[in-house]
């Protein structure tokens, strides 16, 4: 990405794409949240800080049920670690066991 070009991706709509386990997804999200979200993050900011604006996501009828990358997004947003004001997981056949040990990360 060119910082120069003024190019920001606010909302990001990701529907319908059947990325199932969404490793790559994960992947994507993990690369944003340390190479534009870890100086705001830390408060240490070196140089200039640019942020890319993304504040809205969607993932939903992905098929994320097949497996944990939707419960890392989780952890992340409770870390506030991706700034979004608005995750749509809907349609993706998620659900928690009671004794489910990763319920814990939506509870904690």
């Amino acid at each position: 990405h060119d910082k120069g070009s003024g190019c920001q991706i606010e909302e990001l709509d990701l529907s319908g794409n059947l990325v199932g386990e969404g490793a790559q997804v994960l992947r994507v999200l993990t690369s944003y949240v340390q190479n534009h979200r870890s100086q705001k993050l830390s408060g240490v900011v070196r140089g200039s800080l640019w942020e890319a604006p993304l504040h809205t996501l969607v993932l939903s009828s992905n098929g994320l049920d097949q497996g944990k990358t939707w419960l890392e997004i989780i952890a992340m947003l409770k870390r506030d670690a991706l700034g979004l004001k608005s995750l749509d997981l809907s349609s993706n056949h998620l659900a928690l066991k009671e004794d489910d040990y990763d319920s814990d990360i939506i509870v904690s």
